[in-house]
């Protein structure tokens, strides 16, 4: 074994590879860095972006509602007691709401309602009515009808649906036989309609016990 230094060939050699060991790591944790950095800023913009989608539907939901219920509504609450709803198929539909005024007197309750006779299959609804068991407004919430015809019943299409304002449950039968018109060349998807909102109205009458109070 030799007792003399290394050589200056020797010691470059070494010096080298211990630069370069430093380098990679700092390399390593330059990408770990970024990384987290990356993997940070899109947990933020999803929660941020999840933030924004659910503001808009909590937004789109109480416009929605307050085309429901009679206009002196001052007050529209989730009614948590429901464990089903009216006509409601599918096992995800919300419970009913409640609308009151201003001295916290029941006014309506809106209520999910659907068929699946459609002419396209589901057609999903949230229909209001009052104590006195009358339509206060119907709308459609989800459907597959055929565009130019049984999309008609989506307000931004036509008036149509805005026809059940009002009727009372001997009223809810297409016309000659009740009060709802046909839309013409879409009688099967009319009468979807109608037999949902129908059902909703039968399937009411003990969620208003404070009725008369």
């Amino acid at each position: 074994m030799s007792d003399r230094p290394d050589s200056p060939l020797q010691f470059g050699a070494k010096s080298g590879a211990k630069s370069g060991v430093k380098a990679g790591a700092k390399a390593a944790l330059g990408l770990a860095a970024f990384a987290v950095i990356c993997v940070g800023s899109i947990a933020v913009t999803r929660a941020l972006t999840q933030d924004h989608i659910q503001t808009n539907r909590d937004a789109s939901q109480t416009r929605l509602l307050q085309a429901l219920v009679p206009a002196t509504t001052a007050s529209i609450a989730r009614d948590s007691g429901r464990t089903t709803a009216p006509g409601a198929e599918r096992p995800q539909a919300p419970v009913s709401w409640i609308a009151r005024d201003a001295e916290d007197k029941l006014l309506a309750r809106v209520y999910p309602a659907s068929s699946d006779d459609g002419y396209s299959g589901h057609i999903a609804l949230l229909v209001g009515i009052t104590a006195e068991s009358t339509i206060t407004a119907v709308r459609v919430t989800e459907h597959r009808e055929t565009p130019g015809l049984g999309d008609i019943i989506e307000t931004r299409k036509s008036d149509w649906i805005r026809q059940f304002d009002g009727l009372s449950l001997d009223d809810l039968a297409l016309a000659p036989d009740g009060a709802v018109d046909a839309i013409t060349g879409a009688t099967i998807t009319s009468r979807a309609v109608t037999h949902a909102v129908r059902d909703a109205l039968t399937n009411r009458t003990q969620d208003f016990p404070e009725a008369g109070q």
